[in-house]
């Protein structure tokens, strides 16, 4: 949760403000005329312009543009000057790859890992347009590092050898979930790469303030990969399955924060229902049939995101609270009044709102999962909460007539949660996965990868019983396994109405996912021997215990060591605060005495979170000194503190 604040912060601090969206015609391809001098770097720097026959009221739509040539650590400086020049740039940076040679500079390996750090941080999207015929398997690392790629040609050559080869072999398995080849120069099929169009429209120029935290979500869907050393038997720790939680929930509360604040100056577009219409269509949401001694038909709306926590509890009582049913059928309708739009409780007025309504959602398709869970999609236009469920399940049925599956409607942006991603999006390749959050993906091309049936030409079941025992005693199909860093080694490939709830009322390496290891240590790559000897030593470590780990990108995206840290201008970050190293013994408080401390009464019900079991004590730094005069404590002393 803190590194992805820190994201979240970084983000806010470097580009407060983004510009207005370009129209819905305005393509990638036109963004292709740059300015500015050629530089001895090989990268270039200009603004791209409209084409000449768009309409003065336009030009507003500018998008920056990069010419990469072949110097990473040049592209890597034009990068950083735009993410810290806090400049208008409006919704996406492009670079357009254009490189001279496809021989490869040693010296470029260095900047890789500070290329992709500054896509992590930048506000915008970077989208990479590769419009060469050839290039080299460092440029197609850097192209794979950016948020999406936009490929002129079905098939690429890429040339390298050993480690570089091997290096964009992975990365390119990891985001196309295909195998590459292994000879320098042969043709790679760039087609699942592409990251289609179709995602940026009128909305932006209301909402430019949720782009970045939908970069962020973009770029951690998928990449929170397990590390699995004995396949998939392997069982991670609660520590390490947590972990992987938290990195997905962070990015789905983050953007679900700013989304409410967003729209939350704006009037409440459920001023036109009636109080009595949103009662009624609440009160029919969620309707359960026990059908058997072990099985239950659940039906769920859309308008159940207007629910309140203990409603939704109540409705699904007789299925968790009872734990001899094992068999659940979910089918997920349209509302009455929500839609794909809908991403809010029912009257939330703050954060906390949304994050405890979220977080006990959480919780539910938890409990639901861990049975024999069959989610059935009919309606047509369904809230974000019903596709996560639907996607948690076992067994994911889609029998709505529509034939692309998309994930939510903007400017609403939804990251995928937890149980999601553990459930059959961590199916999907990194790059068939962001198309999907963006612009939807095709039934067939889900199926193909496993993550639902498609039943969009048969009329839903009428019984849910028989439903269920056709998907239970029904073959398996050959599905595609979920991605995991056991499986890259290179084997052969294996409504428009939207009605958003709202009621209105006024250390330096460790804070990088890409450096962390399933075990938290930080890493430094400096050939592909030694990446394979760290993997292999993670595999015999986990073996004993047939436990499995978390990496970014299940270690297979590992970078070469830094040879050049770029720096950011003095003064484009700000100081937010302080990292504090445990004190001695002589800080150590009982819960009950920092209770005391704090003067909290006995009565108080904010006394009983000291009294929790879990906890026994806490190292506070002079605790007794700070609180005699709170407001004292200032930066200025959290610094003497910390020295």
């Amino acid at each position: 949760r803190a590194r992805a604040a820190a994201l979240v912060i970084a983000c806010s601090i470097i580009q407060p403000g983004l510009s207005s969206a370009l129209p819905p015609n305005y393509s990638m391809a036109s963004l292709v005329a740059c300015s500015g001098k050629p530089s001895p770097s090989h990268s270039k720097l200009g603004m791209s312009m409209p084409a000449p026959d768009k309409p003065a009221a336009d030009i507003e739509g500018i998008s920056c543009c990069l010419i990469y040539e072949g110097n990473v650590g040049s592209l890597c400086e034009d990068l950083a000057q735009l993410v810290a020049s806090k400049q208008h740039l409006s919704k996406w940076i492009q670079i357009d790859m254009q490189p001279t040679t496809t021989a490869i500079d040693a010296a470029d390996r260095g900047y890789l890992k500070a290329f992709r750090r500054l896509v992590r941080i930048c506000p915008h999207n970077v989208l990479c347009v590769i419009r060469a015929h050839a290039v080299s398997a460092l440029d197609l690392v850097v192209a794979l590092s950016c948020d999406g790629v936009e490929i002129k040609s079905d098939g690429l050559q890429v040339h390298g050898e050993g480690e570089d080869l091997d290096m964009a072999r992975r990365h390119y398995q990891v985001f196309s979930g295909a195998e590459a080849p292994s000879e320098s120069g042969a043709v790679w099929p760039m087609a699942a790469l592409r990251m289609g169009q179709g995602f940026f429209g009128p909305w932006a120029a209301a909402f430019p303030g949720m782009l970045p935290y939908i970069w962020m979500g973009i770029r951690h869907a998928g990449l929170a990969m397990l590390t699995r050393p004995e396949g998939d038997d392997s069982k991670p720790t609660c520590e390490q399955q947590r972990a992987m939680e938290d990195c997905y929930a962070s990015c789905k509360c983050s953007a679900l924060f700013a989304s409410f604040d967003a729209v939350a100056e704006r009037s409440s577009v459920l001023a036109s229902v009636q109080d009595s219409e949103v009662d009624a269509a609440v009160a029919e949401a969620i309707a359960v049939e026990l059908s058997g001694p072990d099985f239950a038909s659940v039906t769920i709306t859309s308008d159940f995101i207007l629910a309140s926590v203990p409603h939704i509890q109540q409705k699904l009582a007789s299925v968790l609270g009872d734990s001899s049913v094992t068999r659940v059928h979910v089918r997920l309708l349209d509302g009455e009044v929500c839609s794909s739009r809908s991403i809010f409780p029912r009257g939330v007025a703050k954060h906390s709102d949304i994050f405890k309504w979220h977080r006990k959602w959480e919780q539910v398709m938890t409990a639901l999962s861990n049975r024999e869970l069959v989610c059935t999609v009919e309606g047509i236009d369904l809230c974000p909460p019903q596709m996560e469920l639907f996607f948690a399940g076992k067994v994911r049925q889609w029998k709505s007539p529509i034939k692309k599956v998309c994930w939510c409607q903007p400017p609403f942006w939804y990251s995928p949660g937890p149980e999601a991603m553990k459930g059959s999006l961590n199916r999907l390749p990194v790059a068939a996965l962001r198309r999907l959050l963006l612009v939807g993906l095709s039934l067939t091309e889900l199926q193909d990868w496993g993550v639902l049936e498609d039943h969009s030409d048969s009329l839903s079941s009428d019984s849910s019983q028989s439903g269920m025992a056709n998907a239970v005693a029904a073959p398996s199909p050959s599905l595609t396994p979920a991605p995991t860093a056991a499986s890259f080694d290179f084997a052969p490939g294996a409504r428009s109405r939207g009605l958003d709830g709202l009621s209105r009322a006024k250390s330096i390496v460790a804070e990088y996912l890409d450096d962390l290891t399933a075990c938290g240590r930080s890493v430094s790559v400096k050939s592909h021997e030694k990446l394979m000897t760290r993997k292999q030593s993670l595999v015999n470590m986990a073996a004993g215990s047939r436990e499995c780990g978390w990496e970014y990108g299940g270690g297979l995206l590992d970078l070469p060591e830094h040879e050049n840290r770029p720096q950011a201008k003095r003064g484009s970050c700000s100081l937010v605060g302080y990292g504090l190293a445990t004190p001695g013994e002589e800080h150590c408080w009982t819960q009950a005495k920092v209770a005391d401390m704090l003067k909290i009464p006995e009565d108080h019900p904010h006394r009983s979170l000291f009294k929790a079991t879990h906890i026994q004590k806490r190292y506070l730094a002079d605790l007794e000194r700070d609180l005699k005069d709170p407001s004292t404590v200032t930066l200025t002393r959290l610094r003497e503190k910390h020295l």
